[in-house]
């Protein structure tokens, strides 16, 4: 996009807003966490379920969050999560941290 507007004659400066970075963490500590297994996981960006799926290294996420409700901010990050082998189990209506807690509240009273 900042190229496409630099060659239409427009004067642009990128700035990051955020940096989206994996944790580092050591296979333990992360089985450590996750036991008990959660009911619910919730996944904000396709970014945080491939560096979850990253953190797993070689046990599936498939496998590991067998039985565990997923929930997903929007159609974009349901998407990666599906490729990443899971189902979504509820997604917001609108992709915001508020549209996720709806959704999540409306599967919990059920």
């Amino acid at each position: 996009m900042p190229r496409a507007l630099t060659d239409r004659g427009a004067r642009v400066e990128v700035v990051e807003a955020y940096e989206t970075v994996a944790p580092a963490c050591r296979p333990e500590e992360l089985d450590r966490v996750l036991t008990p297994r959660p009911g619910l996981v919730t996944f904000t960006s396709s970014s945080t379920a491939l560096n979850f799926a990253r953190m797993l290294g070689d046990r599936k996420m498939s496998e590991f969050l067998t039985g565990v409700a997923v929930a997903s901010i929007g159609p974009v990050t349901s998407g990666t999560v599906r490729r990443l082998g899971l189902e979504v189990t509820v997604e917001a209506e609108q992709p915001t941290i508020p549209g996720l807690v709806q959704a999540i509240k409306k599967l919990l009273t059920k």
